[in-house]
């Protein structure tokens, strides 16, 4: 995993030593030192992939935030007790910025432990991340959270730091909420934290195109979908109220997994969705192919909207 804003790069690794890390690097007279900083989680253990999503923005309130969602903690809020009794729940640790010296690497902080308010034993919370760039809001994709749906529906959590200190928190589940969606593999968020998109890769309504029917059949998992979930002006994400665009892919097919991978523009005008697993055989852009053709099998295809 990959982040980079105002000078920092930060790399995740999930393997290190078992449990993981984040390294970040300062751009220091026109270079990238070659010795990062090495964050590690303060209750690392075996198999956390600690390192596994990253994320950094937040404006005047410059942080990182780094997912583990193989971490075991029981405990659910803001630095829960520590004990490794709800395997799989998973967790996000929280960095601030300590100090920003020029010609100097940036320190950061101790770290926060965050868990779901609702956690629970593998719902891999952690596995995707990401921050507005002005605002102190994040957002956390749990993808295997269970729900009223069925296993693996999936959902996200968005938080948003307010000016007496207190966090408001919000749980996103899809327009479409299905068993086995897994809602929450991919996140993003505009600049400014009020418009938030949602993978989830396998998701199985065969609707199609943008605002399809909400009741189309379900066929085998797979085809994938994303919500854009807009916030009303001058409300929290807790309060509402929230619109959601369903989007699926013109071509819909089954493991496609449209919805595994996403981005947006900082005012999420433009929405780029990733689908690894699209068969089609068109090149470049807006190929000129039947949208039936699967005969290059998991070729790949990136959707922009």
């Amino acid at each position: 995993s990959l982040a980079i804003g105002d000078g920092v790069l930060v790399v995740g690794a999930p393997n290190h030593d078992d449990s993981g890390a984040a390294y970040t690097f300062t751009h220091i007279d026109n270079r990238w030192p070659q010795t990062p900083q090495i964050l590690e989680a303060p209750n690392a253990g075996p198999g956390d992939r600690f390192g596994d999503s990253v994320a950094i923005g937040g404006g005047e309130n410059f942080f990182l935030i780094v997912g583990a969602p193989g971490e075991d903690g029981s405990g659910d809020g803001i630095d829960p007790p520590d004990d490794n009794g709800s395997s799989n729940s998973g967790a996000v640790y929280s960095f601030g910025l300590r100090a920003a010296n020029p010609g100097l690497p940036v320190e950061w902080t101790q770290a926060t432990r965050i868990k779901a308010p609702d956690s629970a034993a593998g719902d891999s919370y952690g596995t995707a991340v990401a921050i507005a760039k002005n605002v102190p809001t994040f957002v956390v994709g749990a993808p295997r959270e269970d729900g009223d749906e069925g296993d693996g529906s999936g959902a996200a959590y968005v938080y948003t730091r307010l000016a007496d200190g207190s966090m408001d928190i919000a749980r996103i589940k899809a327009a479409r909420p299905l068993a086995g969606a897994n809602y929450g593999s991919a996140v993003a968020l505009d600049g400014n934290g009020s418009i938030l998109a949602v993978g989830a890769p396998n998701e199985s309504s065969t609707a199609a195109g943008v605002d399809g029917s909400l009741d189309a059949p379900v066929s085998a998992e797979g085809w994938g979908a994303v919500d854009v979930v807009i916030r009303a002006e001058e409300t929290s994400w807790s309060a509402g109220p929230l619109r959601k665009r369903y989007i699926k892919a013109f071509n819909p097919d089954e493991g496609d997994e449209f919805g595994r991978s996403l981005a947006c523009s900082d005012s999420c005008d433009t929405l780029v969705v990733g689908a690894p697993n699209e068969d089609g055989n068109g090149t470049e852009l807006s190929p000129d192919n039947d949208p039936g053709d699967n005969s290059f099998f998991n070729a790949g295809a990136a959707y922009l909207y």
